[in-house]
């Protein structure tokens, strides 16, 4: 005699667990909303900042010891900087890491979002 194949009870806590192990297996995880638009925000100072200055990400990148690909990406708002990378940007720039991130604060007073 052959046993009924098992079939997980749907009702309360269990359900609860499976819809959401599901959902989560399915979506990439995001990230806050503020580390987000911290990133985004960041992204566009430094492009700004290295336009300013007349430097190619290429230039950047060599100018600061960090890769091309790390610069890009900090750009387009994909990273999170690190502090080393922060420090190693500002000074490949000329800048201080206060002034890197003085654009991001302002924009966040102008539109009223607390830090």
């Amino acid at each position: 005699m052959q046993a009924p194949p098992y079939t997980p009870r749907t009702d309360g806590a269990l359900a609860r667990f499976l819809a959401m192990h599901e959902q989560l297996h399915k979506q990439k995880p995001a990230l806050p909303f503020e580390i987000a638009t911290f990133q985004v925000r960041f992204g566009l100072r430094l492009r700004a900042l290295r336009q300013v200055r007349g430097l190619s990400q290429n230039a950047l990148a060599a100018h600061s010891s960090v890769t091309h690909e790390t610069v890009c990406r900090l750009e387009l708002g994909k990273h999170l900087v690190k502090l080393e990378t922060l420090t190693k940007l500002a000074i490949a720039l000329g800048t201080s890491v206060e002034s890197l991130l003085i654009g991001i604060e302002a924009e966040q007073g102008q539109k009223g979002d607390t830090p």
